[in-house]
């Protein structure tokens, strides 16, 4: 998801709305009902502050993002491009 989503801001920008993530979890990961309401807790309350606040690629934080490091078709989890700041899975 998280690939996802920060190939869709890099294109579209940010409207202060989890309409990317939302997109990917009601076509993708429809099971992950409660994915917006993790990010929330962890201070995502747009698609982008789960970059700043959430989520984060790592001090050497590349300009254009390699390929999605391995996550099985539909999860929310981040793949091992990403860490989370507080440790906790989404």
């Amino acid at each position: 998801m998280l690939c996802y989503v920060a190939d869709q801001l890099d294109e579209f920008g940010c409207d202060g709305t989890h309409r990317f993530s939302k997109w990917y979890q009601e076509r993708q990961a429809p099971r992950a009902t409660a994915l917006l309401e993790r990010l929330g807790r962890m201070g995502a309350y747009c698609d982008c502050e789960i970059f700043l606040n959430a989520a984060d690629a790592g001090e050497d934080e590349p300009q254009v993002l390699p390929a999605c490091l391995g996550v099985r078709r539909g999860s929310t989890q981040p793949c091992r491009l990403w860490w989370t700041e507080r440790g906790s899975a989404y």
